[in-house]
């Protein structure tokens, strides 16, 4: 069941484009048919691979601490503005 609600957000989400398309007679369905599959093989690769797993899990790890230090420059430059407090232009 999830497989399927997964084909279906995927489906809609290529509508939504699709419908957003200022040219809609020129849209390659078999470029846009290439892509879905790609995406498909990729997702089967990172869950159901034990190697697609590691290399995920290391790149969520590398390089440490990039996002906390981002995230300390923002708090000093926002100081008490800084998310989850929000803040409002004077």
């Amino acid at each position: 069941m999830d497989i399927l609600f997964g084909l279906f957000g995927l489906s809609v989400l290529v509508s939504i484009a699709w419908l957003f398309s200022n040219n809609k007679k020129a849209v390659d369905w078999k470029l846009v048919g290439t892509g879905v599959v790609l995406q498909i093989l990729f997702a089967m690769f990172v869950l159901l691979t034990p190697w697609g797993a590691a290399i995920f899990n290391a790149l969520a790890h590398f390089p440490p601490g990039l996002f906390g230090r981002r995230f300390a420059k923002l708090m000093f430059w926002l100081g008490k503005c800084a998310p989850p407090i929000g803040c409002s232009v004077r």
